[in-house]
């Protein structure tokens, strides 16, 4: 994951087509949430929680700078 936040933006998109990153984290895992803002990754839900994963999660979202919506 460290290599993939951090790599240049247009490198994590170029010839993937990929239109955006998905992360996902439990909600009290605060570290890495900060680290996903940092890196660009936008808030997008809060995911409840279901077994076996105690707490609920955050789900960040990073769009292509080709991605429009």
């Amino acid at each position: 994951m460290t290599v993939v936040l951090h790599s240049p933006p247009d490198d994590r998109f170029a010839g993937q087509g990929l239109d955006f990153l998905k992360l996902l984290h439990l909600v009290d895992n605060h570290a890495s949430c900060r680290v996903a803002q940092k890196c660009g990754y936008v808030l997008e839900e809060v995911v409840p929680a279901r077994p076996p994963y105690p707490s609920g999660g955050h789900v960040h979202v990073r769009r292509s700078p080709q991605d429009s919506s």
